[in-house]
């Protein structure tokens, strides 16, 4: 008896070869070449085809119009509006728009906005820039740029690029993958080789970010309890980066103090820098700014540089520990903050501390 099975797949083996060859593409015929460019070196123009280019392919060196078109532009174009069908070499300059379909090896300046598949240079309006390719160069906006992949320079109201290499300035950028800078007031990005600035950082995975409010989800969240020699109940967070983060902080003496009897307390906050030697070891170099204060007056200002070894005892629970030099500044002398050696003849003071504590 024969295999039902078997049979079936005997079938369809045999009939691969010819749905291979039923469903084989039929060669189609090579598409018609484009037709040769007529060079028009000047080009004086109302609104198309109402032009000294009239129809068909053209090159012009220069274009002048209301509303002027370019096959292609190797020159200069003085228009509102000037539109170039495929590559532009020189600058278009315009009132309103310029925009090409191919690449933009110069300038492209305008008051509204500026289009271009690839850039080589410089992109410049007061609205909107945008790059539906690949771009080399600069792109300044007032309010937008737009860019599937830069290499150099975004600066604007907001900048948006599916891949960054170099800098993006602006109070809102958004990068997908960045290897340089982001520095602004937002700044989102779904991976950064380099270093995200500003007061909201957001990354999936970042080296460095440095802000009040930098969510990193590979990068470091902690917590931390620690005492210092000034503040010996004080917790904070570092925020950011693996290599580069966000420190907040702030700290109490509970006790009040010995002349005045007031409350000393410390807020602040800074950034720092740290590397893993072992599996189990992190060292972290930090700069902090903190304005002390008395019965919430504030009355000083700290500087502090931490060096801190901190060794995870836990998956969640390490402890830390390290020197501090301190430099502390009063508009006047205070009395309950004569810490360490007197510098100068002003009101400051430099003394060496500690700090110790936990990590969660």
């Amino acid at each position: 008896m024969r295999n039902p099975l078997r049979t079936t797949l005997a079938a369809l083996a045999a009939a691969v070869p010819a749905l291979a060859l039923a469903g084989a593409a039929v060669p189609e015929p090579p598409a018609a070449a484009p037709t040769a460019l007529r060079v028009v070196p000047v080009d004086l123009s109302l609104v198309p085809p109402l032009s000294l280019n009239g129809e068909g392919r053209v090159e012009n060196h220069l274009s002048i119009g209301v509303v002027a078109r370019s096959t292609v532009l190797r020159g200069l174009a003085l228009a509102p509006v000037h539109l170039a069908d495929e590559d532009v070499s020189g600058a278009q300059v315009t009132w309103a728009a310029a925009s090409a379909g191919g690449v933009v090896r110069g300038v492209q300046l305008a008051t509204v906005t500026t289009v271009a598949r690839d850039l080589r240079g410089l992109q410049a309006s007061q609205i909107v820039n945008v790059v539906r390719g690949g771009g080399e160069g600069v792109q300044l906006g007032g309010a937008a740029n737009v860019a599937r992949r830069l290499d150099g320079l975004q600066a604007a109201a907001v900048n948006v690029a599916g891949g960054v290499r170099g800098v993006q300035l602006a109070v809102v950028n958004v990068g997908g993958e960045v290897s340089g800078t982001q520095l602004g007031l937002v700044n989102v990005a779904r991976r950064v080789r380099g270093a995200q600035v500003g007061l909201v950082n957001l990354a999936e995975e970042a080296e460095g970010s440095v802000g009040v409010l930098a969510l990193v989800r590979n990068g470091r969240h902690e917590v931390e309890l620690y005492a210092t020699e000034l503040t010996p109940l004080a917790a904070g967070v570092r925020l950011g980066g693996r290599r580069a983060y966000g420190v907040l902080g702030a700290g109490v003496q509970p006790d009040p103090q010995e002349r005045s009897g007031k409350t000393l307390s410390a807020l602040g906050g800074g950034a720092g820098v740290g590397f893993e030697p072992a599996q189990r070891l992190a060292l972290d170099l930090d700069l902090v700014a903190q304005a002390v204060s008395l019965d919430g007056t504030p009355e000083a200002v700290l500087g502090v540089l931490r060096a801190v070894a901190a060794y995870r005892l836990t998956e969640w629970m390490g402890v830390l520990a390290g020197p501090t030099a301190n430099v502390l500044v009063s508009d006047e002398d205070q009395p309950d903050l004569h810490l360490g050696w007197k510098l100068g003849g002003r009101h400051a003071r430099v003394w060496v501390g500690f700090v110790a504590g936990v990590r969660i």
